[in-house]
């Protein structure tokens, strides 16, 4: 029995744990009963605090063809169930370096040089298409004893006489698109790149103390 003349206990306030929310959530939220300052609203929005269920996609293990290959190598990586892809993704990622092409009669108009062989003019072009240019593999897959500085101003050469060549005969509808094209005036300068690398050389070999 109550004591006459006591004060009836208050009653607690209690604020009922949300549809969807965790407990250890709320928990955090009212960690602090004599807040009077409400975390949550008392009524909440229709939908709030419900888990958003999505569907499990699973992975597949699937067979593959590059297209930027040209020999039908067949890979196979994972990819997800709802892939539809036929293509490689990562196929768009792969560039290449247009490389000009010349006929029997263009060279011999435009390229012939006392040094170079239409042989070894050829192969080196069909070397800067197989390597885009990565000058490094190009000398040295290059069958002749020729140094890197020569096989670049060599092809270079070649490049802008042909384009002069071609700018000389040319319609006046392709006139622009040669005279645009970042070879027709370039000179690679190989004394200059000889000069740089062995520079680059008595830089690199220095020792501590200097």
């Amino acid at each position: 029995q109550a004591t006459p003349g006591a004060a009836a206990p208050k009653p607690k306030m209690t604020i009922k744990k949300p549809e969807g929310m965790s407990r250890e959530v709320f928990a955090l939220l009212h960690a602090d009963p004599s807040s009077s300052i409400p975390l949550v609203p008392t009524q909440s929005p229709r939908d709030a605090f419900k888990e958003k269920h999505s569907r499990i996609i699973g992975w597949e293990w699937k067979a593959f063809t590059n297209p930027a290959r040209n020999d039908g190598l067949q890979l196979h990586h994972w990819v997800k169930n709802n892939d539809k892809s036929i293509s490689y993704s990562f196929a768009r990622l792969n560039k290449t370096v247009k490389v000009l092409t010349y006929s029997d009669a263009e060279y011999e108009q435009y390229l012939t040089h006392p040094n170079w062989t239409k042989q070894d003019s050829d192969t080196l072009f069909e070397l800067c298409r197989r390597f885009d240019l990565r000058w490094p593999l190009i000398h040295d897959r290059f069958p002749r004893e020729v140094s890197m500085e020569q096989l670049k101003e060599r092809f270079y050469d070649m490049c802008r006489m042909l384009l002069t060549g071609r700018l000389s005969c040319a319609d006046p509808a392709t006139v622009a698109e040669l005279n645009e094209h970042p070879l027709s005036r370039f000179r690679f300068d190989a004394r200059h790149e000889r000069e740089r690398k062995a520079e680059f050389e008595r830089l690199y070999s220095r020792s501590a103390k200097e």
